[in-house]
């Protein structure tokens, strides 16, 4: 995992336990959204990252995306925290930091296709890792009703309950067109009758 950028927005209440709202690119390709680096609940204990969360139909919390290992979670921690540092020492309510580093192709490893054979346009469910590091969830395999063919879409969020939708993460052109195809390879070997493979 090579963090290339992160953008931080400060929210206007000083005092919330929400120190700031943060996005974190990786590898120049894929963009994670919508994270939270949240006070500690202990005097002078050190701000910890919140991963976006969405609730099933059953009433059960899943992750949208997380990261798999302590070093992973630490890394993007520390990266947002020194962009939120920079957005107070310039006094603002926005900062980007721009890593120094070359980024690297989107690597996508450990899938994972929950398959729905008998859902006329929700065909699957992928799960995956970023770079071997972030696993991202619920990107979904959707037929177009109006072309006929497979794509996929990012789990996304209503802004504020305003209709507007935003994704949890992003993708390039190129890193979505390598994952299609991953995906597509694997979706094109499962059994008709659904079930999981990885």
């Amino acid at each position: 995992m090579t963090i290339t950028k992160v953008r931080v927005i400060r929210p206007k209440d000083r005092t919330s336990p929400v120190l700031a709202f943060a996005n974190v690119e990786l590898n120049g390709s894929v963009t994670l959204r919508d994270m939270r680096l949240l006070r500690s609940s202990e005097e002078g204990g050190a701000p910890w990252l919140k991963m976006p969360t969405k609730q099933s139909k059953s009433g059960v919390y899943r992750d949208i995306y997380n990261p798999i290992s302590a070093e992973a979670r630490q890394a993007m921690t520390e990266a947002v925290v020194k962009c939120l540092q920079q957005a107070i020492d310039d006094d603002k309510n926005e900062a980007e930091l721009t890593f120094d580093i070359e980024p690297g192709e989107a690597e996508f490893s450990g899938l994972r296709i929950r398959r729905f054979p008998n859902n006329r346009q929700l065909k699957a469910f992928v799960s995956c890792l970023v770079g071997g590091d972030i696993a991202i969830h619920r990107i979904a395999v959707i037929l177009d009703m109006d072309t006929k063919a497979l794509k996929l879409t990012m789990p996304n969020h209503d802004i504020a309950q305003s209709g507007a939708y935003a994704s949890y993460y992003r993708l390039t052109p190129e890193a979505y067109q390598k994952l299609y195809s991953q995906v597509m390879e694997e979706y094109s070997k499962m059994p008709e009758d659904g079930g999981d493979a990885a």
